[in-house]
């Protein structure tokens, strides 16, 4: 009986210590594809949004590739 008892506690403990563990791995995740959207959708140096740029007739890639490269920014920053 006593076994028992034990056995029904540590498998409670267990499933409550998997569901806060699947809990905040799933909010980890939300977060994370919260910021790759927001990196798809913005330039990630001057904060300008795609519908903006698209709305000037700018090419948003361009914009992210020529203008404001993060690996030139990266590169002037080693250098400095």
């Amino acid at each position: 009986m006593d076994l028992c008892f034990f056995l029904l506690i540590i498998v409670i403990s267990l499933n409550l210590v998997l569901g806060l563990l699947i809990d905040a791995l799933a909010e980890m995740r939300a977060q994370s594809s919260m910021k790759a959207q927001e990196l798809e959708d913005k330039c990630f140096i001057c904060d300008i949004s795609k519908k903006e740029l698209l709305s000037e007739n700018m090419s948003f890639t361009h914009h992210t590739t020529r203008e404001h490269n993060v690996q030139a920014y990266l590169f002037y920053i080693l250098y400095v």
